[in-house]
Formats: structure tokens, C-alpha cells, sequence
């Protein structure tokens, strides 16, 4: 969930109809009613973002709710939608392993790829030489 523009400057602005529906999951985000689309600029397909993060149960896994929308924000295209995560991590078994959290099979890179915190390990990695 991006409430800071990361790289597509697409956002999207729920209604309060869908800001109840949201608040009414057993969600583990803070909602916003703002976001930004997170995927990476210039990419042609649907935008997207993770609406809210929905706790497991003892039966049910953990879920994400998402958000997709094409160039008209209030267009038919616009969806909220229960999609499977990207399993993609990097530095996979690693203690610093991060997962990919957009939608799976999404276009572009993956959301550890680009963004503030990849800045922030490229800057730390060449402060290390």
C-alpha cells in the first residue's frame, strides 16, 4: 500500500462507501483514502495498489485486498478485488529477505526494486565502497 507517490503518478481516491466496506475487514493497515498506483512508471496494464491486508484466521490465510483502475479513476475498470501476492523475495532465506507485495504476475519490477527503500540501500551501498 503506497500513500507516497513511489513511482506511477497515478492515485486513486475511495469513496466512503468503499472506506466503510475496507473498515469493516479485520485489516491490518491504516486505511487511507488517498493512494498511489504501485507499480513501476510507464507501465500499460491496470493501476494498482493494496487497498488493505486482511488477518488470517485459523482456516484462512492472510489476504490482500486491492485496488485496480485504468486512466479514468471512476471508470468501469475500477475494482477492489482479493488477489494472490507476488511470491517473488529477494535475498531469498536470507534474515534480510523482502517479499514482492504487489499483485501476483504483476508487470514491471518488483516492489523492492525501486521506490525509497531501494534508493536507501543503493546510497548505503556506496557509502561502503
Amino acid at each position: 500500500m503506497s500513500r507516497f507517490k513511489i513511482s506511477c503518478p497515478a492515485r486513486i481516491i475511495f469513496r466512503d462507501d468503499e472506506m466503510r466496506m475496507m473498515a469493516a475487514l479485520d485489516g491490518g493497515f491504516q486505511l487511507e483514502q488517498l493512494l498511489y498506483c504501485t507499480l513501476e512508471a510507464g507501465h500499460t496494464s491496470l493501476h494498482h495498489t493494496i487497498a488493505q491486508g486482511v488477518a488470517g484466521t485459523e482456516t484462512t490465510p492472510p489476504w490482500s485486498l486491492h485496488a485496480r483502475w485504468g486512466d479514468n479513476p471512476h471508470g468501469p475498470e475500477r475494482e477492489l478485488v482479493r488477489l494472490d501476492d507476488c511470491p517473488v523475495t529477494s535475498l531469498p532465506g536470507s534474515v534480510q529477505s523482502e517479499s514482492c507485495w504487489l499483485q501476483k504476475d504483476h508487470e514491471g519490477r518488483h516492489a523492492y526494486e525501486f521506490g525509497p527503500l531501494a534508493e536507501r540501500r543503493r546510497r548505503e551501498s556506496a557509502l561502503r565502497g
